[in-house]
């Protein structure tokens, strides 16, 4: 007998090549300031310095940047 699988959801991409994805906000119901907010306590200040943000299934954000 298997056991059962378990899963979680892929990440969202909130920003990728510095852009932000508007539209994986909003189906976080969260906006722009609020992602500033975030990714300024991780030292970043600009968008364009992101390569890759993502928030998985928890709200955790993983963020790349060209550094």
């Amino acid at each position: 007998m298997s056991a059962p699988i378990s899963y979680a959801p892929l990440p969202l991409p909130l920003i990728v090549k510095g852009q932000v994805q508007d539209q994986n906000l909003e189906r976080i119901r969260q906006n722009r300031f609020w992602l500033k907010n975030q990714i300024q306590t991780k030292g970043v200040t600009r968008f364009k310095e992101v390569l890759v943000c993502t928030v998985d299934h928890k709200g955790k954000l993983y963020i790349h940047t060209e550094k």
